[in-house]
């Protein structure tokens, strides 16, 4: 586990990172029930984009004005790549699944979404790796 700095100026990106590596451990049990499933999954989501947030905030790039201007600036920033930031901006639109009507959310198609998160791992841990050089 990463050491946390005390005081105020202290990043937040250890404590993103436990959490996004605690639900990534719940997203990886075989029989999640459907609520549980969209519950996980959009925490999950909101976890990475406060994540990719907190780097921007750390390297003190652009500021973004929006969620959406997140992944341009990353990008922009040669951290990650064209299809990594759409695909990232795609996964992290299901932080918004508890404002759609249950009924008509397409929970397999959210367990397939799911099913490999080994990219944003590797996204994860690329950058993780970098801010620590």
């Amino acid at each position: 586990m990463l050491e946390r700095a005390e005081g105020r100026n202290r990043s937040e990106i250890p404590d993103l990172e436990a959490r996004i590596l605690a639900l990534d451990e719940e997203l990886s049990g075989l029989d999640i029930p459907d609520r549980a499933l969209l519950f996980n999954v959009e925490a999950y989501a909101w976890a990475i984009l406060l994540r990719l947030r907190a780097e921007i905030f750390e390297r003190r790039l652009e500021m973004p004005k929006s969620d959406l201007d997140v992944f341009p600036i990353l990008q922009r920033a040669a951290l990650i790549d064209l299809v990594e930031a759409r695909k990232l901006r795609q996964f992290c639109e299901a932080r918004l699944l508890s404002s759609r009507d249950i009924v008509k959310v397409d929970v397999d198609g959210i367990r397939t979404m799911t099913d490999d998160r080994a990219w944003i791992r590797a996204i994860l841990s690329r950058l993780h790796a970098q801010s620590s050089s």
